[in-house]
């Protein structure tokens, strides 16, 4: 040990002020020099430093040995430059074999059995020794006891070399006594009823201690918006006493919001856009939510909007949710356009990625222009369910949503116009590096006998957008007053490559096709940028029939 520090002072001494100027390994197989040159402190450009050099040659053997290579070893070689006053490093690796596990063994589980721990190991019998994966299996162990109330459980691993022949891996667990609930308590310092917080907070006195049942009742109170913060406390889990007290502290949150903004409806509209929302009505999870929206039209008009959408999840404290819609828009260019809308929606939300709702509509159409008009009521009940797997809603790179729309208009309750639709839309995403490859598909059809209202049939620079073709712009239904076009049965694609340039802002190629009695075929390029409420697209597209050169805002799905 005296010998060793003496030498390591003698090289500070000797190579003082030198710097490294190369750093090569030899012998490396199982991992590349650019991955072992991110392990080391000694790199080209620094100065040399024996204590910092025998370091990165301790790293290096701790780092094969983590992965199975038991018999490594590692050499270190200095060349000196005295011309250039400095250092050339060389690390020799003899990698030796890679030590298979042979045997795995569980030692202390007496409530759990063997093979439900050994699921969810993350190394098995004949596969290479691997550290990470083995800690990485001592947590699983860990939070599957804690999920059984076990929640003192502890995990520690250890090994036994065979010489030439592998490892013995063995678990030994320690699982402590099984926690139980003693008290459930709520600070609630918000003016929310306590019937919400009993729908969410389910915990009992008696029931087995779930650390992970806490956490997603926690997750669950903040994804209503109705509180600011959440705290928790366990009083007794540090003591490790036999039975916990539970408690949730419940800050207020800010429950109304104004807000303003504006940008292109379409290429042909320019929005301005105001709106209030209010949250916790009653202290229970209604909400109230008020948008004004002013259009201009870039070629003369003016469209005003009016939503009211009133929104409550406690329903009998049943899981349904009730939302109660309406809608005023009018259009004003050569004629003037009304539609009325009154909607409610029963809704079902199964999980956060999967829902649906039934509703029923009650829609007035009315169109005026100088020579003739249209009016159009109908009642229309309908259907609509989704699931939606992406990792991200506006900005995926992985998973798949799926839409259904089935519809029934007819003569109940006061309506007219007896039509049947439906409308499936389908889509996915697969992300490789800086390039996210977007697929979409849809078809939907109308059955009638009387037309319904043409907000009841399909139109481009909706659902089924087409880039590279104006709104309303093709279609066999024609409305005499508006020039608008409509269709009635369609099928549709949209494929898109988009290259991430920075973080949420993308560049991307596009493809589309929309089948009706006539197929339509468009291509182009874009930007879309990702914002926290949806994105942003500006994308310039060509269809080849129709030889038009589009631009077009919004959203596909």
């Amino acid at each position: 040990m005296r010998k060793t520090i003496i030498l390591i002072l003698l090289g500070f001494k000797l190579f003082a002020g030198f710097k490294i100027i190369d750093v090569q390994f030899e012998g490396n197989r199982a991992f590349r020099s650019k991955f072992l040159m991110e392990k080391i402190q000694s790199k080209v450009g620094n100065e040399y430093n024996e204590y910092v050099l025998r370091h990165d040659e301790l790293k290096l053997l701790m780092l094969y040995r983590d992965n199975g290579y038991f018999d490594v070893e590692v050499k270190k070689y200095i060349k000196v430059n005295l011309r250039k006053k400095g250092v050339s490093l060389k690390f020799k690796i003899e990698e030796g074999m890679l030590y298979p596990i042979k045997k795995i063994e569980i030692l202390g589980n007496f409530n759990i059995p063997r093979d439900s721990i050994l699921s969810l190991l993350r190394v098995k019998r004949d596969g290479p020794y691997d550290a990470l994966r083995i800690s990485l299996s001592n947590y699983a162990i860990m939070d599957y006891y804690s999920r059984k109330g076990f929640a003192y459980a502890n995990v520690r691993d250890t090994f036994v070399v065979l010489k030439d022949m592998g490892v013995i891996v063995k678990f030994l667990i320690d699982e402590g006594k099984r926690v139980y609930i003693k008290d459930v308590q709520v600070e609630n310092r918000t003016k929310i009823r306590e019937s919400v917080l009993k729908k969410y907070i389910t915990l009992k006195k008696g029931e087995i201690y779930n650390p992970e049942k806490v956490t997603r009742i926690k997750r669950d109170l903040l994804s209503t918006h109705l509180f600011g913060r959440i705290g928790t406390k366990t009083e007794g889990e540090l003591e490790q006493k036999d039975s916990v007290v539970v408690k949730f502290i419940l800050y207020p949150s800010k429950l109304l919001d104004i807000t303003f903004g504006g940008g292109f409806l379409s290429p042909e509209w320019l929005i301005a856009k105001g709106g209030i929302v209010k949250r916790g009505i009653l202290g229970g999870e209604h909400r109230l939510k008020i948008t004004g929206e002013y259009g201009f039209g870039i070629n003369g008009g003016r469209k005003d909007n009016i939503f009211l959408t009133f929104t409550s999840r406690d329903i009998l404290y049943s899981p349904f949710n009730l939302i109660l819609k309406y809608k005023l828009m009018e259009e004003v260019k050569d004629y003037h356009s009304f539609l009325k809308v009154y909607e409610g929606q029963l809704g079902y939300t199964h999980s956060e990625n999967r829902g649906g709702y039934i509703s029923i509509k009650w829609k007035d159409e009315n169109t005026v222009s100088d020579t003739a008009s249209y009016q159009s009521y109908e009642r229309v009940l309908s259907f609509h369910t989704e699931v939606d797997f992406r990792d991200n809603p506006f900005d995926p790179t992985k998973g798949i949503k799926i839409l259904v729309n089935l519809a029934h208009g007819g003569g109940f309750l006061g309506g007219g116009n007896n039509f049947q639709s439906y409308l499936f839309r389908a889509g996915g995403a697969i992300g490789i590096g800086k390039l996210v490859f977007e697929m979409f598909g849809g078809t939907g059809k109308v059955f009638y006998t009387d037309l319904p209202t043409y907000s009841s049939l399909f139109y481009t620079d909706g659902r089924t957008t087409v880039r590279g073709l104006p709104a309303y712009s093709i279609g066999g239904i024609v409305d005499s007053l508006t020039q608008k076009r409509y269709y009635d049965e369609f099928k549709s694609f949209n494929f898109q490559v988009k290259y991430r340039i920075i973080p949420s802002l993308y560049f991307i190629v596009f493809y589309d096709g929309l089948f009706i009695q006539t197929n339509y075929l468009s291509y182009g390029l874009g930007i879309n940028y990702i914002t926290p409420v949806g994105p942003l697209r500006l994308e310039f597209g060509m269809c080849e029939s129709e030889k038009n050169f589009v631009l077009s805002i919004g959203g596909i799905l």
